[in-house]
């Protein structure tokens, strides 16, 4: 009797449903669509079951019958990711709408229809032959692979500017970066309260961010880079576990864990890098000192009387010279092969 309640008012309650989703009521549209899909499901299984010879045609009846409820799910879904994507946004309260509530209802959609899949596999797991249309959903996967979308957009959407516009574009948008992190994952903390524990949130949104740097550096450190931008990316990676990013109290992050776990460049990577800067270095050095050598042999050579010291003796600043060029290029650097 159910069922044939909700086949006899499916028009209205898809009207309904679709008020629900415009007016941002998640739960209560994704109800209906429950009821509906359980009409469906179950008029499905007894077809399945008989033993007619129109078996097929009424299943394909059955699933025209009930199209609009698939309409219906994908337009829900929607709604859905679009919340997930900006969950730290909700949690920030900067979305219109009732902000956290909003993601919690998101959630708990996931969670009941992760149960409904579930369902049917342990059947099938037993010996039912029998799925509904478009199971299993594997909704939770799919809010995960959101999230990680909408990180990887964080880190990687912060690069405004490249060489062509900017000589340091690396060094900004390192910077961008580390404040983007810094400022997520402590909203990431916040949401915890949304999810259940079992997601593990902010451990999840640690490895997000940590594994999408790591990406996003890899690529950087495959480019043709400038010394310059060799210096500031060897800088960054030599603090990124530092107090200014991962190893910042209010992250509660074991860092040292993290990065042991997944560095962000291998050895093989970072050692290629310490002897390109060494390379373009050496090259530095040696065309700077013929240019500075030349110059005074040039000034030795000219009709002047060399400088002298307070000895009399003839002076040339070319140690200090050297040994200022030698500081720039080698000191100031600061970043090893520990």
């Amino acid at each position: 009797m159910e069922n044939l309640k909700h086949i006899f008012n499916i028009n209205q309650t898809i009207h309904d449903t679709k008020v629900a989703l415009d007016q941002g009521k998640l739960l209560a549209a994704h109800k209906n669509i429950m009821d509906l899909e359980l009409a469906r499901d179950e008029l499905l299984l007894e077809v399945h079951k008989s033993n007619s010879s129109n078996k097929d045609y009424e299943i394909n009846l059955l699933i025209t019958f009930f199209i609009k409820v698939d309409e219906l799910v994908t337009d829900l879904s929607s709604n859905m990711w679009f919340v997930v994507g900006r969950a730290l946004e909700m949690v920030k309260g900067s979305e219109t709408g009732s902000g956290p509530q909003e993601l919690v209802s998101c959630i708990r959609i996931v969670e009941r229809e992760e149960r409904i899949d579930n369902y049917y596999l342990e059947k099938k797991s037993r010996g039912s032959a029998f799925m509904p249309p478009g199971r299993p959903r594997q909704w939770r996967k799919k809010a995960f692979e959101v999230l990680e979308k909408t990180v990887w957009s964080r880190v990687e959407g912060n690069q405004l500017e490249d060489r062509s516009l900017n000589k340091a574009w690396l060094a900004r948008y390192l910077e961008v970066c580390r404040k983007v992190i810094v400022d997520d994952l402590q909203l990431a903390r916040a949401a915890v309260p949304c999810f259940p524990p079992d997601y593990q949130i902010y451990d999840r949104f640690v490895h997000m961010y940590h594994n999408c740097v790591c990406k996003r550096l890899r690529e950087i450190a495959a480019e043709r880079l400038e010394k310059s931008e060799l210096v500031q990316l060897l800088s960054w990676i030599q603090t990124y576990g530092g107090e200014e990013l991962l190893g910042n109290r209010r992250l509660q992050i074991n860092a040292a864990a993290l990065l042991e776990d997944v560095p962000v460049l291998s050895r093989t990577t970072l050692n290629s890098l310490y002897d390109s800067f060494v390379e373009m270095t050496r090259n530095d050095m040696k065309i700077w000192l013929e240019k500075t050598l030349s110059a005074e042999k040039d000034d030795w050579n000219k009709h002047v009387r060399p400088d002298e010291d307070n000895f009399g003796y003839f002076y040339t600043s070319l140690p200090n010279i050297l040994f200022g060029m030698l500081r720039d290029t080698v000191i100031a650097p600061q970043f090893g092969r520990e």
